[in-house]
């Protein structure tokens, strides 16, 4: 596989479905888990999974956090600037 983004580049998560919404505690857990974190990537990994397959993550530092994470090419969007 090829990566789609490289180190430095801004990105943002993915729109993804909330299934919070029929919760008691829907407005908290909106506020946790709705919004849209955008960060810059700090480096590219290739990770091998159990059946062989080579998968591309990203080591990606949010803009309101001081350490990264690791996140799969899936889940990232690129900020057009």
């Amino acid at each position: 596989p090829k990566p789609k983004f490289k180190i430095g580049d801004r990105v943002k998560d993915r729109n993804r479905l909330s299934y919070c919404f029929s919760s008691p505690n829907a407005a908290e857990c909106q506020k946790l888990y709705g919004e849209i974190r955008t960060g810059v990537i700090e480096d590219v990994v290739m990770k091998t999974i159990a059946n062989g397959t080579r998968h591309i993550y990203y080591e990606v530092i949010w803009d309101d956090k001081k350490t990264s994470s690791q996140h799969s090419q899936m889940r990232l969007v690129l900020i057009e600037d």
